[in-house]
């Protein structure tokens, strides 16, 4: 193993002295080539803690680690298409799971709180890759004085070295990749804050990311998941902890269970395994907790738990809801959260409600007006009716003086002309989930007669809410399961609700579960009275 290691290592420096001579015109065009180093240095980290468990052998694989880290964060810039990124850092999990399962062996042997500090960013640069880059990208648009001329020319010429555009005829590769360089050095030198904006996302520190929220009581719960381990790290106003769950195995085991009764309408059938859940997950950091507001930031299978619902087990004959004992709310990363306090929003209007609510006699007219019955789109005919989310919204709106479209009103034409206006965004409709292609998950909303041949009309995807700018504060998606959709290792869940929020929206209120009608109609009436 040693003589492997010192072979692999010396290799590896050649061509790293190698790439590191070349121009600096020449290093995207390598790219591919050299998309492979961040797999050798995390076989090399590997080979490192198989010659030895001391904090040497650990401290060398870190960096091995750390550097590959920051090649692939590198080649990422290359990468335009939000699919293209997530699929990227998914490939790479393994170099994160061992770089934070070192980090945490670190942290045990010694108790040195810069491993822990360490343990965060690791933690964090593996989080909402891409809904950090546009939230970056939200905040580079706002420094003014920078010509659209210099803009256009930078989104040109990445295009043409990521294949998005065509190779111009009189030009090749390399003149382009020198022009890029060009390019990307003037916005460094001329305008200095937007490069920092557009080209970099800098993970806070774990005092700035307290600083970005509302309450110095709130107990911050951060879970990071790798392939070995479930980690924990508690962050309270004046001091951190830094724990692993006892059994990562044994939560596994139950999950899909877990998943599967959560939504039974049967209580009974949930109670026990809300038991095992709470002793899993939540039980073991309780001694480490001192206030009833937790903000929660879940990791991989940590997003299927609703903490809420995790129940403790009680003297008395009912359940005991851990929402009886705590205020939860959750963040997708530390990072964004700093980001989203960073945004400047500028709303005109105070409220969009939208409930199609799917009546017979909606639908009645709009087959009365169809013009060719091959054109009929029986899937929206056999939508249930809502009367009851058409209720609410007609209640929110009066709260909040607002606008409501309802009816033949609720179409997807109505709603793109007026989304970026307001500060709170209310759907009450139904919802179709993709696991498979998440950016097709989708509102269903009333459809234009006049539009039948469209088939785009009468729905809002989740590729549409990603080319918007929101000004609002907050989106409220009273649908089925818009919490829901694929998982992702690097970005969390990709899902309605995670579209709000790469459009710029910082708080959601979503359903991870199928829900009633009625019962979710109630429930929402009376958050927006406390919220008023």
């Amino acid at each position: 193993i040693n003589r492997a290691g010192e072979k692999a290592t010396l290799a590896l420096d050649h061509l790293m002295d190698f790439r590191a001579s070349l121009p600096q015109s020449a290093d995207n065009i390598l790219s591919n080539q050299t998309l492979a180093l961040p797999d050798v240095l995390y076989l090399l980290a590997k080979i490192e803690l198989k010659r030895g468990e001391d904090i040497l052998h650990l401290e060398r694989a870190s960096d091995y680690l750390q550097r590959a880290i920051n090649l692939i964060k590198n080649a990422e810039a290359l990468l335009e298409s939000e699919e293209s990124k997530i699929s990227f850092y998914d490939s790479h999990e393994s170099i994160f799971n061992l770089a934070l399962d070192n980090c945490f062996e670190l942290y045990e042997r010694t108790g040195e709180y810069h491993y822990l500090k360490r343990f965060f960013s690791l933690s964090e640069e593996n989080k909402s890759t891409v809904l950090r880059n546009r939230l970056n990208w939200f905040s580079s648009i706002s420094f003014s004085g920078v010509p659209d001329s210099v803009v256009m020319e930078e989104r040109r010429l990445s295009g043409i070295l990521t294949g998005r555009l065509p190779l111009p005829p009189d030009m090749d590769i390399y003149q382009i990749e020198i022009e890029y360089r060009r390019i990307i050095d003037k916005i460094n030198d001329e305008y200095p804050a937007y490069y920092s904006f557009r080209h970099t996302v800098n993970v806070p520190e774990i005092f700035e990311f307290r600083e970005s929220l509302d309450d110095d009581a709130i107990n911050v719960i951060l879970f990071s998941q790798t392939s070995t381990a479930i980690y924990v790290m508690i962050l309270l106003a004046e001091e951190e902890h830094l724990v692993k769950l006892p059994s990562k195995d044994s939560f596994l085991l139950i999950l899909d269970e877990y998943i599967s009764v959560l939504s039974s309408p049967s209580l009974r059938d949930y109670t026990e395994i809300g038991k095992q859940m709470f002793d899993l997950v939540f039980r073991p950091l309780e001694e480490f907790l001192d206030s009833d507001q937790l903000i929660i930031i879940p990791d991989k299978d940590i997003f299927s738990v609703n903490f809420e619902a995790l129940i403790r087990k009680s003297e008395a004959g009912r359940p005991h809801f851990l929402i009886q004992d705590y205020t939860i709310s959750y963040l997708m990363s530390a990072t964004t959260r700093v980001q989203f306090r960073q945004l400047e929003q500028s709303p005109t209007g105070n409220l969009l409600a939208v409930s199609p609510g799917f009546s017979s006699e909606l639908k009645k007219e709009y087959l009365k007006k169809v013009t060719d019955s091959v054109w009929i789109d029986t899937e929206y005919l056999n939508q249930l009716p809502q009367p009851f989310a058409v209720s609410s919204s007609k209640g929110i709106n009066q709260l909040f003086s607002g606008t409501l479209l309802t009816g033949i009103d609720a179409t997807r034409t109505n709603i793109l002309g007026r989304i970026t206006q307001y500060g709170i965004i209310h759907f009450g409709t139904h919802a179709e989930i993709n696991n498979r292609t998440p950016l097709l998950s989708r509102f269903i909303l009333s459809r234009d007669p006049q539009k039948s041949h469209i088939p785009d009309d009468g729905y809002l995807h989740v590729f549409d809410i990603y080319n918007i700018d929101l000004n609002a504060e907050l989106a409220v998606l009273m649908a089925c399961e818009t919490g829901e959709g694929m998982r992702s290792g690097s970005e969390g869940i990709v899902s309605l609700a995670h579209s709000f929020a790469y459009a710029g929206c910082p708080a959601v209120v979503m359903a991870m579960w199928k829900i009633d009608e009625k019962t979710s109609s109630d429930l929402i009436k009376q958050f927006y009275l406390e919220l008023k």
